[in-house]
């Protein structure tokens, strides 16, 4: 599924609030600016993992996202291995 604040075709949730599906994993493709914001809504649903492409991964966000106790892999997630998740 795909959540996007800028989709206008519909295709999209607008936000990770709007998904009734239970999520596992976010995959952090957005301008730093918001991505606060995504990873607030992360804890509140309580999804644990995130990937941080690159780009998104400006240090706040990464800050942001160890002190709500989130699971993240930076890089890009098509060129790097992914790690074990913990057990």
């Amino acid at each position: 599924m795909k959540v996007s604040p800028y989709d206008k075709t519909g295709v999209c949730y607008e936000s990770l609030e709007d998904v009734p599906e239970k999520v596992e994993a976010v995959n952090l493709i957005i301008s730093p600016k918001i991505g606060i914001d995504v990873l607030n809504a992360m804890k509140k649903k309580g999804i644990r993992y995130v990937f941080m492409q690159p780009g998104a991964d400006a240090e706040m966000v990464v800050r942001q996202a160890d002190s709500l106790g989130l699971i993240t892999q930076r890089g890009c997630v098509l060129m790097e291995d992914l790690p074990p998740l913990p057990s």
